[in-house]
Protein backbone atom coordinates (compact mmCIF):
# COMPACT_ATOMS: atom_id res chain seq x y z
CA UNK A 1 0.00 0.00 0.00
CA UNK A 2 1.14 3.37 -1.17
CA UNK A 3 1.85 6.21 1.55
CA UNK A 4 -0.24 8.71 -0.80
CA UNK A 5 -3.26 6.07 -0.68
CA UNK A 6 -3.57 5.40 3.32
CA UNK A 7 -3.24 8.92 3.66
CA UNK A 8 -5.89 9.26 1.52
CA UNK A 9 -8.15 6.63 3.13
CA UNK A 10 -7.30 7.93 6.57
CA UNK A 11 -8.88 11.16 5.78
CA UNK A 12 -11.83 10.47 4.77
CA UNK A 13 -12.60 7.63 8.01
CA UNK A 14 -11.26 10.61 10.00
CA UNK A 15 -14.01 12.30 10.11
CA UNK A 16 -16.78 9.54 10.12
CA UNK A 17 -14.80 8.33 13.24
CA UNK A 18 -14.41 11.57 15.47
CA UNK A 19 -18.02 12.51 15.11
CA UNK A 20 -19.82 11.30 17.57
CA UNK A 21 -22.64 8.39 17.66
CA UNK A 22 -25.90 10.70 17.60
CA UNK A 23 -24.18 13.39 14.71
CA UNK A 24 -23.10 10.22 12.60
CA UNK A 25 -25.99 8.54 11.98
CA UNK A 26 -28.09 12.15 11.72
CA UNK A 27 -25.68 13.48 8.77
CA UNK A 28 -25.74 10.20 7.10
CA UNK A 29 -29.77 9.66 7.50
CA UNK A 30 -28.99 5.83 8.73
CA UNK A 31 -31.56 4.55 10.71
CA UNK A 32 -30.27 3.00 14.09
CA UNK A 33 -33.46 -0.07 13.93
CA UNK A 34 -32.33 -1.67 10.20
CA UNK A 35 -33.18 -1.46 6.84
CA UNK A 36 -36.35 -2.60 4.65
CA UNK A 37 -35.72 -5.60 2.12
CA UNK A 38 -36.53 -2.61 -0.49
CA UNK A 39 -34.34 -0.17 0.59
CA UNK A 40 -31.70 -2.90 0.84
CA UNK A 41 -32.45 -4.07 -2.77
CA UNK A 42 -32.18 -0.44 -3.60
CA UNK A 43 -29.03 0.18 -2.70
CA UNK A 44 -27.68 -3.35 -3.75
CA UNK A 45 -28.85 -2.16 -7.66
CA UNK A 46 -27.24 1.34 -7.00
CA UNK A 47 -23.81 -0.13 -5.40
CA UNK A 48 -23.28 -3.34 -6.64
CA UNK A 49 -22.35 -6.79 -4.09
CA UNK A 50 -20.24 -6.15 -1.57
CA UNK A 51 -17.14 -8.00 -3.62
CA UNK A 52 -13.68 -7.11 -3.99
CA UNK A 53 -13.43 -7.41 -7.85
CA UNK A 54 -10.98 -10.30 -8.75
CA UNK A 55 -10.00 -10.68 -12.58
CA UNK A 56 -9.49 -13.76 -13.86
CA UNK A 57 -5.75 -14.78 -12.53
CA UNK A 58 -3.38 -15.71 -14.87
CA UNK A 59 -1.47 -18.87 -15.26
CA UNK A 60 1.77 -19.52 -14.48
CA UNK A 61 3.38 -19.30 -17.72
CA UNK A 62 1.89 -16.01 -18.61
CA UNK A 63 3.82 -14.52 -15.48
CA UNK A 64 6.88 -16.44 -17.04
CA UNK A 65 6.16 -15.65 -20.42
CA UNK A 66 6.09 -11.77 -19.45
CA UNK A 67 9.25 -11.97 -17.84
CA UNK A 68 11.28 -14.30 -20.81
CA UNK A 69 9.99 -11.16 -22.98
CA UNK A 70 10.73 -8.01 -21.18
CA UNK A 71 12.69 -5.36 -23.43
CA UNK A 72 16.57 -6.43 -22.33
CA UNK A 73 15.92 -10.43 -22.34
CA UNK A 74 14.28 -9.66 -25.93
CA UNK A 75 17.11 -8.22 -26.89
CA UNK A 76 19.48 -10.35 -25.67
CA UNK A 77 17.87 -13.50 -26.81
CA UNK A 78 18.19 -11.86 -30.41
CA UNK A 79 21.62 -11.20 -30.43
CA UNK A 80 21.83 -15.27 -28.83
CA UNK A 81 19.78 -15.87 -32.84
CA UNK A 82 22.92 -13.89 -34.41
CA UNK A 83 26.05 -15.92 -32.52
CA UNK A 84 24.25 -19.14 -33.07
CA UNK A 85 25.11 -18.09 -36.80
CA UNK A 86 27.92 -16.07 -36.22
CA UNK A 87 29.57 -18.60 -33.91
CA UNK A 88 28.56 -21.97 -34.49
CA UNK A 89 27.27 -22.53 -38.18
CA UNK A 90 30.20 -20.05 -40.13
CA UNK A 91 33.20 -21.31 -37.96
CA UNK A 92 34.75 -25.02 -38.48
CA UNK A 93 35.30 -25.05 -34.64
CA UNK A 94 31.62 -24.02 -32.96
CA UNK A 95 32.00 -21.42 -30.16
CA UNK A 96 29.21 -21.68 -27.76
CA UNK A 97 30.76 -19.12 -24.71
CA UNK A 98 29.17 -16.00 -25.55
CA UNK A 99 25.54 -18.28 -26.31
CA UNK A 100 25.91 -20.22 -23.08
CA UNK A 101 26.35 -16.67 -21.11
CA UNK A 102 23.70 -14.79 -22.08
CA UNK A 103 21.26 -17.71 -21.99
CA UNK A 104 22.15 -17.89 -17.98
CA UNK A 105 22.10 -14.79 -17.61
CA UNK A 106 18.48 -14.36 -19.48
CA UNK A 107 17.53 -17.43 -17.37
CA UNK A 108 18.39 -16.23 -14.07
CA UNK A 109 16.25 -12.51 -14.57
CA UNK A 110 13.72 -14.21 -16.45
CA UNK A 111 13.04 -16.60 -12.85
CA UNK A 112 13.58 -13.88 -10.64
CA UNK A 113 11.14 -11.67 -12.51
CA UNK A 114 8.49 -14.68 -12.13
CA UNK A 115 9.06 -15.47 -8.87
CA UNK A 116 9.04 -12.04 -7.70
CA UNK A 117 5.15 -11.57 -9.61
CA UNK A 118 4.10 -14.84 -9.37
CA UNK A 119 4.35 -14.55 -4.97
CA UNK A 120 2.83 -11.00 -5.24
CA UNK A 121 -0.58 -12.09 -7.43
CA UNK A 122 -1.21 -14.93 -4.97
CA UNK A 123 -0.79 -12.57 -1.94
CA UNK A 124 -3.70 -10.36 -3.51
CA UNK A 125 -5.34 -13.47 -3.98
CA UNK A 126 -5.15 -14.87 -0.42
CA UNK A 127 -6.32 -11.31 0.85
CA UNK A 128 -9.83 -11.47 -1.28
CA UNK A 129 -10.22 -15.04 0.47
CA UNK A 130 -10.37 -13.39 3.96
CA UNK A 131 -13.43 -12.40 4.25
CA UNK A 132 -16.37 -15.19 6.27
CA UNK A 133 -19.36 -16.19 3.61
CA UNK A 134 -21.98 -15.00 5.69
CA UNK A 135 -22.59 -12.02 8.04
CA UNK A 136 -25.40 -11.54 11.25
CA UNK A 137 -27.48 -8.07 10.21
CA UNK A 138 -30.77 -6.29 10.96
CA UNK A 139 -33.48 -6.30 8.25
CA UNK A 140 -36.78 -5.32 8.97
CA UNK A 141 -36.10 -5.38 12.37
CA UNK A 142 -35.26 -8.91 12.23
CA UNK A 143 -32.19 -10.62 12.88
CA UNK A 144 -30.82 -12.29 9.92
CA UNK A 145 -27.87 -14.28 8.04
CA UNK A 146 -26.96 -13.25 4.88
CA UNK A 147 -24.26 -13.87 2.14
CA UNK A 148 -21.74 -11.38 2.91
CA UNK A 149 -21.97 -10.25 -1.10
CA UNK A 150 -25.38 -8.72 0.03
CA UNK A 151 -24.18 -6.58 2.73
CA UNK A 152 -25.05 -2.80 1.37
CA UNK A 153 -24.31 0.22 2.68
CA UNK A 154 -26.29 1.53 5.99
CA UNK A 155 -26.98 -2.21 6.68
CA UNK A 156 -26.47 -2.43 10.32
CA UNK A 157 -24.09 -5.37 10.90
CA UNK A 158 -23.87 -7.26 14.43
CA UNK A 159 -20.72 -8.49 15.79
CA UNK A 160 -19.89 -10.99 18.24
CA UNK A 161 -16.37 -12.82 19.03
CA UNK A 162 -15.17 -14.58 16.33
CA UNK A 163 -17.06 -12.63 13.57
CA UNK A 164 -15.09 -12.10 10.32
CA UNK A 165 -15.55 -8.16 9.65
CA UNK A 166 -18.06 -8.44 6.40
CA UNK A 167 -17.21 -4.69 5.43
CA UNK A 168 -15.77 -1.14 6.72
CA UNK A 169 -17.95 -0.59 9.40
CA UNK A 170 -18.82 1.96 12.24
CA UNK A 171 -19.36 1.24 15.77
CA UNK A 172 -22.67 2.38 17.18
CA UNK A 173 -22.65 0.50 20.37
CA UNK A 174 -20.23 -1.81 21.52
CA UNK A 175 -18.88 -4.00 24.84
CA UNK A 176 -15.55 -4.96 25.44
CA UNK A 177 -15.40 -4.86 21.48
CA UNK A 178 -11.27 -5.76 20.97
CA UNK A 179 -10.33 -6.16 16.82
CA UNK A 180 -7.46 -8.52 15.39
CA UNK A 181 -5.70 -5.97 12.60
CA UNK A 182 -2.75 -8.28 12.23
CA UNK A 183 -4.09 -9.04 8.30
CA UNK A 184 -4.10 -5.20 7.46
CA UNK A 185 -1.78 -3.64 9.41
CA UNK A 186 0.79 -6.16 10.69
CA UNK A 187 -0.29 -5.05 14.56
CA UNK A 188 0.00 -8.44 16.99
CA UNK A 189 -2.04 -6.87 19.65
CA UNK A 190 -6.01 -6.23 19.18
CA UNK A 191 -7.18 -2.90 19.24
CA UNK A 192 -9.93 -1.06 20.87
CA UNK A 193 -12.49 -0.28 19.18
CA UNK A 194 -15.58 2.03 20.63
CA UNK A 195 -18.97 3.99 20.10
CA UNK A 196 -17.65 7.75 20.70
CA UNK A 197 -14.00 7.85 19.54
CA UNK A 198 -11.71 8.76 22.44
CA UNK A 199 -9.26 10.88 19.96
CA UNK A 200 -9.28 14.50 19.00
CA UNK A 201 -7.97 15.48 15.35
CA UNK A 202 -4.50 15.73 16.02
CA UNK A 203 -4.32 12.06 17.03
CA UNK A 204 -5.16 10.41 13.61
CA UNK A 205 -2.13 10.20 11.73
CA UNK A 206 -2.72 6.80 10.53
CA UNK A 207 -5.50 4.10 9.52
CA UNK A 208 -4.75 2.02 12.72
CA UNK A 209 -5.94 5.00 15.31
CA UNK A 210 -9.34 4.92 14.36
CA UNK A 211 -10.80 4.08 16.80
CA UNK A 212 -14.34 3.96 16.04
CA UNK A 213 -14.23 2.12 12.37
CA UNK A 214 -13.56 -1.72 12.10
CA UNK A 215 -12.25 -2.89 8.45
CA UNK A 216 -13.32 -5.68 6.25
CA UNK A 217 -11.07 -8.92 6.94
CA UNK A 218 -10.12 -8.25 10.27
CA UNK A 219 -11.95 -9.71 13.29
CA UNK A 220 -13.50 -9.84 16.42
CA UNK A 221 -11.55 -10.90 19.31
CA UNK A 222 -13.72 -10.33 22.13
CA UNK A 223 -16.95 -8.68 22.67
CA UNK A 224 -19.91 -7.37 20.95
CA UNK A 225 -20.97 -4.79 18.86
CA UNK A 226 -23.33 -2.71 16.56
CA UNK A 227 -22.06 -1.35 13.81
CA UNK A 228 -23.29 0.87 10.05
CA UNK A 229 -21.27 -0.80 7.09
CA UNK A 230 -19.65 2.68 5.75
CA UNK A 231 -18.01 1.00 2.71
CA UNK A 232 -18.23 -2.47 0.41
CA UNK A 233 -16.64 -3.92 -1.70
CA UNK A 234 -13.40 -2.59 -3.52
CA UNK A 235 -14.42 0.64 -1.91
CA UNK A 236 -12.71 -0.50 1.61
CA UNK A 237 -9.42 -0.61 2.87
CA UNK A 238 -9.10 -4.21 2.39
CA UNK A 239 -10.25 -3.49 -1.28
CA UNK A 240 -7.56 -1.01 -2.22
CA UNK A 241 -4.66 -2.79 -0.54
CA UNK A 242 -5.68 -5.74 -3.27
CA UNK A 243 -5.77 -3.59 -5.89
CA UNK A 244 -2.64 -2.37 -4.94
CA UNK A 245 -1.37 -5.70 -5.08
CA UNK A 246 -2.67 -6.83 -8.11
CA UNK A 247 -1.57 -4.16 -10.02
CA UNK A 248 2.01 -4.54 -9.05
CA UNK A 249 4.22 -2.72 -5.97
CA UNK A 250 4.69 1.14 -6.82
CA UNK A 251 8.69 1.01 -7.69
CA UNK A 252 11.40 2.58 -6.44
CA UNK A 253 13.25 5.70 -7.66
CA UNK A 254 16.54 3.88 -8.19
CA UNK A 255 14.47 1.27 -9.68
CA UNK A 256 13.19 4.38 -11.96
CA UNK A 257 16.44 4.94 -12.52
CA UNK A 258 17.62 2.30 -13.75
CA UNK A 259 14.88 2.12 -16.26
CA UNK A 260 15.47 5.13 -17.65
CA UNK A 261 19.55 4.19 -17.53
CA UNK A 262 18.69 0.72 -19.21
CA UNK A 263 16.12 2.61 -21.98
CA UNK A 264 19.13 5.36 -22.66
CA UNK A 265 21.25 2.08 -23.46
CA UNK A 266 19.20 0.51 -25.83
CA UNK A 267 18.65 3.77 -27.73
CA UNK A 268 22.71 3.86 -27.79
CA UNK A 269 23.03 0.24 -28.88
CA UNK A 270 20.64 0.43 -31.52
CA UNK A 271 22.65 3.77 -33.13
CA UNK A 272 25.96 2.53 -32.57
CA UNK A 273 25.74 -0.93 -34.27
CA UNK A 274 25.01 0.33 -37.53
CA UNK A 275 27.73 2.95 -37.57
CA UNK A 276 30.24 -0.30 -35.95
CA UNK A 277 28.91 -2.28 -38.89
CA UNK A 278 29.28 0.54 -41.59
CA UNK A 279 33.25 1.96 -40.15
CA UNK A 280 34.24 -1.85 -40.39
CA UNK A 281 32.36 -3.25 -43.39
CA UNK A 282 34.79 -1.11 -46.57
CA UNK A 283 37.51 -2.44 -45.54
CA UNK A 284 36.85 -5.73 -43.44
CA UNK A 285 35.07 -8.78 -44.29
CA UNK A 286 31.39 -8.03 -44.03
CA UNK A 287 30.93 -10.80 -41.79
CA UNK A 288 33.97 -9.85 -39.25
CA UNK A 289 32.28 -6.43 -39.44
CA UNK A 290 29.32 -7.69 -38.39
CA UNK A 291 30.32 -9.82 -35.93
CA UNK A 292 32.59 -7.09 -34.49
CA UNK A 293 29.45 -4.80 -34.24
CA UNK A 294 27.11 -7.81 -32.52
CA UNK A 295 30.28 -8.00 -29.83
CA UNK A 296 29.81 -4.01 -29.41
CA UNK A 297 26.25 -5.07 -28.43
CA UNK A 298 26.90 -7.78 -26.12
CA UNK A 299 29.96 -5.44 -24.15
CA UNK A 300 27.18 -3.14 -23.66
CA UNK A 301 23.77 -4.56 -22.76
CA UNK A 302 25.05 -7.50 -20.28
CA UNK A 303 26.37 -5.17 -17.86
CA UNK A 304 23.25 -2.74 -17.96
CA UNK A 305 21.38 -6.16 -17.72
CA UNK A 306 23.63 -6.93 -14.23
CA UNK A 307 22.50 -4.22 -12.71
CA UNK A 308 18.76 -5.21 -13.47
CA UNK A 309 19.20 -8.58 -12.12
CA UNK A 310 21.01 -7.02 -9.05
CA UNK A 311 17.76 -4.84 -8.21
CA UNK A 312 15.74 -7.79 -8.49
CA UNK A 313 17.74 -10.08 -6.51
CA UNK A 314 17.68 -7.97 -3.63
CA UNK A 315 13.82 -7.31 -4.12
CA UNK A 316 13.13 -10.81 -3.90
CA UNK A 317 15.41 -11.48 -0.76
CA UNK A 318 13.95 -9.12 0.96
CA UNK A 319 10.41 -10.18 0.25
CA UNK A 320 11.54 -13.33 0.91
CA UNK A 321 13.20 -12.43 4.60
CA UNK A 322 10.35 -9.90 5.24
Amino acid sequence: MTKNSDINISKVYSNQCLLSKEDFLKIYNIKEESLTSEEAKELLENHGYNEVSNNKPQKWYNYFLQSLFSPFNSILLGITLILLYTDVILPSQPNYSNIIVILVLVTISSLLEFFQEYRSNKSAEKLKELVATTATVIRNNKTIHIPIKNIVFKDIVLLSAGSMLPADVRVIESKDLFVGQSSLTGESEAVKKVSNSELNKNEVNSISDLDTICFMGTNVISGSAKAVVIKTGNDTYLGKIADTLSSGKPKTAFQKGIESVSKLLIKFMIFMIPIVFLLNAWKHDLILSFTFAVAIAIGITPWEKFNKDKIVLIDFFQNFLC
